[in-house]
């Protein structure tokens, strides 16, 4: 008795030896059914946290599952950039991981790209180096619009229906690359989306993912921008767009639209409140401003006060007009 116990005894030794050696070594025991090593799974946020082969998902690494669409993927994930990730729900593509754009309110898989040429028809290359679909209207530049149209938020408009001088816009706005902008001396001077560069309100590209943003924000297009969904209230300075994020506002805006709208003894002409010459003659209009020296008469048949900068010939109508490193303030071209 005492003989068989001390064999059994040794028996055990030997395999907690055995055991111990081969976690000392490092060796992986299996992999469990949640993708985990036995006993071990490695916390993380990116996939470089990760050892070779492995890639993060949901926090923690896991085998690196390669993949051509979905369809190889198991439930609740998508194939994105090559590998299954947790597939999740989204507002935009900036909502989505790279290698994935957002359609019907989910990720969609899709494939990653360093330029237009490696993305099928429809499709463009976007600000995450994923390969998107575009609709007919969508834009990034003049270049991608038809004749007579601008890119203005991303959305391809008629070239009539913008600005060309500043007093078309609002106050304290000029008209610049028929966009009203802001004068600006700092930051917060702007709408969300827009930076303060060169005292003008302009895009400022500011994430490559939602992730980036502020509560309330997503990324569109690389620019953090406020959701509108459901009818939340956008800046002073901005819109809700037809996707439903608060975009600068970029409209030109009539000043007036009836006489007395405006002072009293001025008249509103093509939304501009303007003062009435009956003599003719610019001796009349200096005696009233000094910066509207000028009696001549307007389209309307009347004879009003204009500056003389108002009666020049516009140098631009956009800013594909002035040349690279310049911009059509005003209708005139500028450095910027």
């Amino acid at each position: 008795m005492r003989t068989l116990r001390t064999h059994e005894q040794a028996g055990l030794s030997l395999a907690m030896l055995g055991l111990a050696g081969v976690l000392l070594s490092g060796c992986p025991v299996y992999w469990g059914d949640d993708g985990c090593r036995a006993g071990r799974c490695a916390p993380c946020d990116v996939n470089s946290d990760c050892a070779a082969g492995e890639v993060c998902s949901s926090g923690s690494c896991v085998p690196d599952v390669s993949c051509t669409t979905s369809d190889d993927c198991g439930p609740s994930e998508i194939c994105a950039g090559g590998t299954c990730v947790p597939g999740e729900s989204c507002r935009t593509n900036g909502d989505c991981p790279e290698g994935a754009y957002c359609e019907d309110a989910s990720c969609v898989g899709s494939t990653t790209c360093t330029g237009d040429a490696q993305c099928t028809g429809g499709f463009w290359c976007d600000f995450r180096s994923t390969c998107v679909p575009h609709g007919p209207t969508d834009c990034r530049s003049v270049g991608d619009c038809g004749a007579n149209q601008v890119c203005v938020e991303n959305q391809c408009v008629d070239t009539g229906d913008t600005c060309q001088l500043d007093r078309e816009c609002p106050g304290g706005q000029v008209c610049m690359n028929n966009e009203c902008t802001v004068v600006c001396s700092s930051d917060g001077d702007c709408a969300t989306g827009d930076a303060c560069i060169g005292s003008f309100c302009r895009p400022q590209q500011d994430c490559s993912s939602s992730d980036s943003c502020n509560a309330g924000e997503h990324c569109v297009e690389g620019r953090c921008l406020v959701d509108c969904l459901g009818g939340n209230a956008c800046e002073s300075t901005a819109y809700c767009a037809t996707d439903s994020f608060c975009h600068p506002s970029w409209e030109r805006t009539p000043f007036c639209t009836m006489d007395s709208d405006c002072a009293d003894g001025r008249v509103c002409r093509e939304g501009v409140c303007r003062t009435p010459c009956a003599t003719t003659q610019d001796s009349e209009c200096m005696a009233i401003d000094s910066q509207l020296p000028l009696c001549r008469m307007a389209t309307s048949g009347d004879y009003l006060c204009f500056a003389t900068s108002e009666l020049t010939m516009p140098e631009c109508r956009t800013g594909a007009d002035c040349g690279s490193g310049r911009d059509c303030v005003n209708g005139q071209c500028r450095a910027r």
